[in-house]
């Protein structure tokens, strides 16, 4: 397999809080000229479509600054790499091990994002491999479409929790609203995505069943009590 896919990666991906058993599940491996652990993307029917490859250093520092020992490393690369052009507008990442049956599917942002939700018993969470639902130049929507493929009926939006996710939150609800039944999932304070940061550990089964047991209707906000 390419790049040893689910027999050895970098101690990065274990330092997420993932183990071997999910290395194997997801295979996962490692591209040592690139330092970056790699990351098969599939088609609803199974088929590979590509790789991406997240590099083992943030991008930026906790101050929001670039990190120079990044730039040593990557230069300009961006924090996830693309191997031979993976048309990741054609692709919701997990949809080829979505449960069949399900109506519900939880969309979220990033490979490692769907697979912790994955890992917590959220199989029915996809992603997007950017911060939003794409639209080709056609109008057309292949990520739409496998939605509808996959039998969905809701979709519960779950996009980080920064100004890129609040953007393509907005926009997936625009895409998806005449079609599904749309309803939008919160983050608990302090949380921008399901695996945390410095401060905040990764979210644990409990807390991220909460944030989609009350996900509310896009757009609508909390009655304040008089």
């Amino acid at each position: 397999a390419p790049f040893r896919s689910g027999k050895e990666t970098h101690q990065y991906f274990f330092d997420r809080g993932f183990d071997e058993n999910d290395m194997e599940i997801h295979k996962i491996g490692w591209d040592r000229t690139r330092k970056r652990i790699t990351i098969p993307m599939f088609h609803a029917d199974g088929t590979l479509s590509g790789f991406s490859g997240r590099a083992v250093l943030e991008q930026k520092l906790p101050s929001g600054k670039l990190s120079q020992n990044y730039m040593k490393h990557y230069g300009e690369e961006p924090k996830y790499y693309l191997y031979d052009n993976v048309p990741i507008g054609e692709l919701l990442y997990g949809s080829h091990n979505f449960p069949r049956g399900n109506d519900t599917a939880i969309l979220v942002e990033g490979l490692l994002d769907r697979m912790w939700m994955y890992k917590q018993g959220f199989e029915n969470t996809m992603a997007t491999i950017i911060a939003k639902v794409t639209i080709l130049r056609d109008g057309s929507s292949p990520q739409k479409d496998i939605l509808h493929q996959l039998g969905v009926k809701k979709v519960i939006l779950f996009l980080d929790n920064d100004e890129a996710g609040n953007v393509g939150r907005k926009l997936a609800y625009e895409l998806l609203k005449d079609d599904f039944i749309v309803l939008d999932a919160k983050y608990p304070e302090g949380y921008k995505d399901v695996l945390g940061d410095e401060e905040n550990p990764p979210m644990s089964a409990k807390m991220i069943k909460k944030c989609i047991d009350t996900a509310k209707p896009f757009g609508a906000k909390k009655l304040r009590r008089i």
